[in-house]
């Protein structure tokens, strides 16, 4: 999930997400847009997520623009696992897959190659990256999957206009699959809005995905629209 709503609607989406029974519930970012005092009534709002192995965020542009150190605090405070160019790993049946975070693109935070320090070169790993501008370098590192929101689908979608947002590489990284080389791409619409407190042929999203063996590929399994 990537920005939130209104605080009055916000826990509706992890009530939602909970009743998925997710293994990894994995947060990309944008919690707060301009003021410190949605901070920590958001986090408590997340903090009613649940995951078989936990819930993981990264930090966006807006969260870094607000406070970055006291978004990770309120975060933490709910068990929620801040990876800030960092890795963990999720161990299940005699195998590893390492989950990546990094900080946020446009703040020039983001170190990926610490990040994936001491993880085998061979192993599955999924990065968190806010921002999609952050594949090509997730390609070059190879990453089996990127996680991110940032762009929200476009947000605003008019026929003739294209979309309130479009990617700076100019790539079709803006909502959905996708890929780049050997690095899979999803890009979350999120679920909360921003510059213009509407959206336009662009629902707002919580994504459920499915991972299978290499054979098999990856797809999402579920596009819920929220």
């Amino acid at each position: 999930m990537a920005c939130l709503p209104r605080l009055k609607r916000s826990r509706a989406p992890s009530t939602f997400a909970n009743r998925q029974r997710p293994d990894v519930v994995a947060l990309t970012g944008d919690y707060v847009t301009l003021s410190h005092a949605y901070i920590w009534p958001v986090a408590q709002a997340l903090g009613g997520l649940n995951a078989r192995y936990g819930v993981f965020a990264v930090l966006g542009n807006h969260d870094f623009r607000v406070d970055a150190e006291e978004v990770t605090r309120a975060l933490e405070a709910q068990r929620i696992r801040v990876l800030r160019n960092s890795h963990a790993p999720l161990r299940a049946g005699g195998r590893t897959l390492w989950l990546v975070g990094v900080d946020d693109v446009w703040f020039s935070s983001d170190d990926l190659s610490a990040a994936l320090r001491s993880i085998p070169a061979h192993d599955a790993k999924i990065l968190l990256c806010h921002n999609p501008e952050g594949i090509g370098r997730a390609a070059r590192l190879g990453i089996d999957l990127m996680l991110s929101g940032h762009t929200h689908g476009g947000q605003v979608r008019l026929p003739l206009l294209r979309s309130l947002y479009r990617s700076k590489p100019g790539g079709p990284f803006i909502a959905g699959w996708n890929r780049l080389g050997e690095t899979q791409i999803y890009v979350s619409r999120g679920i909360g809005k921003v510059l213009v407190p509407v959206r336009v042929a662009c629902p707002p999203e919580i994504t459920c995905l499915s991972l299978r063996r290499e054979e098999e590929g990856f797809a999402p399994a579920a596009v819920f629209n929220v």
